[in-house]
């Protein structure tokens, strides 16, 4: 299989789409339950539900991710789509905005955006 380019990659967060990201992340996990019983001699585990989360990077422009963390509180879910730099959709989902920050250091400001999933995520 070849391999993937994250250039020109692209996050869709419900009508927003960002681009010049130079960084994007999707992260699953899931809880992991102890059913250890007394009197075992090892830890007897399960796995339990599931969850995800994307967290995108990009330099700052005039079409700020801070503004979608403004607009979500206490509103809907949103979709979210993360494209390789090809235009396919590699993951996509339903999540809450959870987290937005910028960073304004001593050269470009960049900005970071954070999403935890609400259900299973509907790619792959």
């Amino acid at each position: 299989m070849p391999r993937k380019s994250g250039k020109h990659a692209t996050v869709s967060i419900g009508s927003y789409t960002g681009a010049d990201l130079y960084s994007v992340e999707v992260r699953m996990t899931a809880d992991i339950i102890d059913v250890t019983a007394l009197g075992d001699d090892w830890a007897v585990q399960i796995p339990g539900v599931g969850r995800w989360e994307v967290r995108a990077e990009k330099y700052y422009a005039s079409e700020a991710f801070l503004s979608l963390l403004a607009d979500t509180p206490g509103g809907a879910a949103v979709a979210v789509q993360v494209k390789d730099g090809d235009g396919n959709t590699v993951f996509a989902g339903t999540g809450w905005v959870s987290e937005g920050s910028f960073s304004i250091p001593n050269e470009a400001v960049t900005e970071t955006i954070v999403l935890q999933g609400t259900g299973p995520p509907t790619t792959p």
